[in-house]
C-alpha cells in the first residue's frame, strides 16, 4: 500500500515537471513570436505625415503573397494603392512575392521612378536624396519579365532555414510624382511566418525638395 502511494506520488511529480516544461516552452515560443513580428501592420497604414506633404517615418506591410498579382505602393499616398495596370502613373514600386519592379524603364517606359542603393546605413543618416544615380527597370534574362537591377538582390538567402533575410540597406526611390522616398525592407514574413508579407519602413520628401525631414 505504502509503495503504491509512493509510486503514485512520483508519477504526479513527473507529470507536474512535464507540464511546467511544456508551459515554459509555450511561453518562450509566444514571446519569440511577438518579437519576430514587432512592427507588423496590416491593413497598411502610414505614420508621420506632415503638413507640407512629406512623410517623416512610416511603416507599411504589403500583402505580396500572390504569385500572379502585383501589389502597388505609392509612397506619397502612404501605402498600397489599387492600380489597374503597370503603365499607369499612380504608383512607385510593386511587389509580387520576392520580386520588385518600379514605375520606370522596361516596366513602364513613361514612368519617372528609379532606385539608388545607399548601402547598409541607418535610416536616420539619409537626410537628402541624391540628385543622380537612379537606375530604371530592365528586361530580365528571358526578356519576358522586368526587374530593377538595384533591388534584384534586396535579400540574402539563408540555406540553413530556407528563409529570406532583407539586407540592412537603405534605398532612395525617385517616385513617379517627382518626389523622393527613402526605403528599408524590414521583413518578408507575417505573424504566422508566412512568406510574402513585405514590411517596409519609409519616408517621403515634400514636393519640390530632396530633403527628408
Amino acid at each position: 500500500m505504502a509503495w503504491s502511494a509512493l509510486t503514485r506520488a512520483r508519477a504526479w511529480v513527473v507529470a507536474g515537471v512535464v507540464l511546467l516544461a511544456a508551459g515554459g516552452i509555450f511561453l518562450l515560443e509566444t514571446s519569440r513570436e511577438t518579437v519576430d513580428v514587432a512592427g507588423f501592420a496590416y491593413p497598411p497604414r502610414a505614420f508621420g505625415r506632415q503638413s507640407d506633404g512629406g512623410i517623416a517615418d512610416a511603416r507599411v506591410t504589403v500583402d505580396a503573397r500572390s504569385k500572379e498579382k502585383w501589389q502597388y505602393v505609392r509612397f506619397s499616398a502612404g501605402g498600397v494603392v489599387a492600380v489597374a495596370g503597370r503603365v499607369l502613373p499612380d504608383w512607385d514600386i510593386a511587389f509580387r512575392r520576392f520580386q520588385v519592379v518600379t514605375n520606370s524603364g522596361a516596366t513602364n517606359p513613361a514612368g519617372r521612378a528609379g532606385v539608388r542603393d545607399m548601402g547598409p546605413v541607418s535610416f536616420e543618416t539619409v537626410q537628402e536624396a541624391p540628385e543622380k544615380g537612379y537606375l530604371a527597370d530592365a528586361q530580365t534574362g528571358d526578356r519576358i519579365q522586368t526587374e530593377n537591377p538595384t533591388l534584384k538582390r534586396w535579400y540574402e538567402y539563408d540555406y540553413a532555414v530556407h528563409r529570406l533575410k532583407p539586407k540592412p540597406n537603405i534605398y532612395v526611390i525617385r517616385t513617379a510624382d517627382g518626389r523622393y522616398a527613402k526605403l528599408r525592407i524590414l521583413s518578408y514574413y507575417g505573424p504566422q511566418k508566412e512568406a510574402g508579407w513585405v514590411t517596409l519602413r519609409f519616408g517621403v520628401t515634400p514636393e519640390g525638395s530632396r530633403r527628408f525631414r
